[in-house]
């Protein structure tokens, strides 16, 4: 047990998103890549993302029962504060936890398996996750074509402060230096960096996105080490159009579709429940689950 604890911290002309504790609006599909070096979700037609309760296309079929978290040799490092019922769903033994009858004690790995989470690459000797001892920075690029620029950056901020704290990952952006990208010329931008998490708002109908998908997320990770060492996240502006009919979605659903995507970018695959924010489709009564929570503090557990 460490004692990281998350925090949101502003410093002159940037906000750092600081946690030392540890989407798209819908329908991903998901798919590890054999490559040893790069994982990659994919999105759905946003058609999909309105039903809600469909069950997972084609696409989904690769999270079988083989991808699923595995235990490492090494300990976890889990945050302090972490609370009473993630820790109880979790199987973590201590004050306030409430244990099951048939549950076995500190088996994290298994509770998220049974809750139906899913890591994006898993191998016989663990998950890959971000090494939990330095900054990961995230820079943002937004294409001067988007019709809602303002709400880009707010769901994009709140997203990123949701997962500093419930991954306890020190994750950092300054947001005084926001990129703008002359159309959708993603070529113009460099590959992300050593710890970064680039993340890219596109408008609808971009060639950086085939057809009607809402969002792309690219890890790059080493093989050997089961580390993460960069990801590009790749958004539509359709999750702001799309997340606007609430007669259909309720919630802030376009924050949750930037937070499914983001989940990706830490290692999350999809989860099975359909009420999860990283269920392949969106729900329109899709939220942060008690798994998910879980899930991103797992997320968070990798030493250096």
């Amino acid at each position: 047990m460490s004692n990281r604890k998350a925090s949101l911290r502003r410093v002159s002309g940037k906000q750092i998103i600081k946690a030392f504790t540890r989407t798209t609006a819908a329908g991903l599909g998901c798919m590890a890549l054999g490559l040893g070096c790069m994982a990659l979700a994919l999105g759905l037609d946003p058609a999909r993302a309105l039903d809600g309760t469909e069950a997972a296309g084609p696409v989904d079929q690769v999270l079988t029962d083989s991808n699923l978290f595995r235990p490492t040799h090494s300990d976890l490092d889990w945050a302090s504060d972490l609370s009473s019922d993630v820790r109880s769903f979790l199987t973590l033994t201590g004050a306030e936890t409430t244990q099951q009858a048939n549950q076995t004690d500190n088996n994290p790995e298994r509770a998220l398996n049974e809750a139906g989470m899913r890591p994006l690459v898993s191998t016989d000797a663990g998950v890959a996750l971000w090494s939990n001892c330095l900054p990961i920075t995230v820079s943002i690029h937004l294409s001067e074509l988007l019709n809602d620029t303002a709400t880009a950056k707010k769901v994009t901020l709140e997203a990123l402060s949701q997962i500093a704290i419930l991954t306890g990952l020190d994750i950092r952006v300054e947001t005084d230096n926001i990129q703008t990208i002359k159309g959708n010329d993603l070529d113009s931008l460099p590959p992300a960096g050593s710890r970064e998490i680039q993340l890219i708002w596109v408008t609808e109908g971009s060639e950086s996105l085939e057809d009607h998908l809402l969002g792309e997320a690219e890890l790059h990770y080493s093989e050997a080490e089961l580390e993460l060492r960069s990801a590009t996240v790749i958004l539509s502006d359709e999750i702001i159009s799309q997340a606007a009919d609430r007669q259909r979605w309720t919630g802030d659903s376009a924050m949750l579709s930037v937070l499914h995507e983001l989940g990706h970018s830490v290692g999350l695959g999809h989860s099975l429940d359909p009420h999860s924010v990283m269920a392949p489709s969106l729900a329109d009564e899709a939220d942060i689950t008690l798994a998910d929570r879980s899930a991103l503090a797992y997320a968070g557990t990798r030493q250096c």
